[in-house]
């Protein structure tokens, strides 16, 4: 509905506006919405990329077009919240 149309850099986009609206209004980000600046970290990790793209940029390039890389986007989110859920409840175990 926000996006316009459906593409991961729409997301992407969107995203990027709601940090700068935020920002602008003096809105600290809440505990989540920092956890997910730990994403990219852990995108770059999961695809051993050692470069400046952006999570939408490494997403797409394993994917087959911008709508599948948005699928997969929510496949990635999702497996990162549950490794970040696993690491707290069991902080020694190495995943």
């Amino acid at each position: 509905m926000y996006l316009g149309r459906y593409s991961i850099f729409s997301f992407l986009a969107f995203w990027c506006g709601y940090k700068i609206a935020q920002h602008q209004l003096g809105i600290h980000p809440t505990a989540q919405e920092q956890e997910f600046e730990e994403f990219l970290k852990w995108i770059r990790e999961r695809y051993e990329v050692h470069t400046s793209q952006s999570w939408a940029s490494i997403i797409l390039f394993y994917s087959e077009d911008e709508r599948t890389a948005l699928d997969r986007f929510f496949e990635l989110f999702e497996e990162f919240l549950n490794q970040q859920n696993n690491s707290e409840i069991n902080p020694d175990k190495e995943w």
